[in-house]
C-alpha cells in the first residue's frame, strides 16, 4: 500500500531559505521506500487562485499556494491553506494510507477544530515543533 505524506508549514521543496527548507529537501532527497508518495506545501509569489501541482518525480508532488499579503503572518495563513487543502484532497482522492506532517506550531487550534474529520478519515498527524518559535522576536504575541 502506497504511504502517502503531506508535508506542511515550510517554504516549499528545494527553496533555499532556512532550516525547515532544508530539513524537507534532505527527507524527501534521501528516503528509500519507493512506496511512499511526498506532497510538499510550498508559498508561492506567482499570483494565482488556484493552487498549482508541479508533479517533481514518480514519489513528489509539490502544491504552491500564493498568499497575497505579504506580512509575518503569511506562512501561518499558507500553513492553514495547505491543510484544509490536504485534508479535502484525502477526503475527495479516498487516501487510506495518509499521514500530515507539520513543521511547526502554526496549526495550533486549527487541528483540534478539525479533530472529527482527520479521525474519520484515518489521517495520522505528525508535528514537528521547533523548540524555539515561541522566542522568536519577529512574531506579534497573537503568532507566538
Amino acid at each position: 500500500m502506497i504511504k502517502n505524506i503531506f508535508i506542511i508549514g515550510s517554504r516549499g521543496y528545494h527553496y533555499n531559505y532556512g532550516g525547515w527548507e532544508t530539513f524537507v529537501s534532505k527527507l524527501v532527497d534521501n528516503y528509500k521506500d519507493k512506496n511512499t508518495m511526498f506532497h510538499i506545501s510550498e508559498l508561492s509569489d506567482k499570483q494565482n487562485n488556484k493552487v498549482l501541482t508541479n508533479k517533481i518525480n514518480d514519489n513528489i508532488v509539490v502544491d504552491s499556494f500564493y498568499i497575497k499579503q505579504n506580512s509575518s503572518a503569511k506562512m501561518l495563513i499558507c500553513t492553514i491553506k495547505a491543510f484544509n487543502y490536504y485534508l479535502e484532497f484525502i477526503k475527495k482522492n479516498n487516501i487510506k494510507n495518509a499521514y500530515i506532517y507539520v513543521l511547526g506550531l502554526k496549526l495550533g487550534p486549527m487541528l483540534s477544530l478539525k479533530k472529527k474529520l482527520i479521525n474519520k478519515l484515518g489521517i495520522k498527524i505528525i508535528i514537528n515543533p521547533d523548540g524555539l518559535e515561541h522566542e522568536r522576536a519577529k512574531w506579534n504575541i497573537f503568532i507566538k
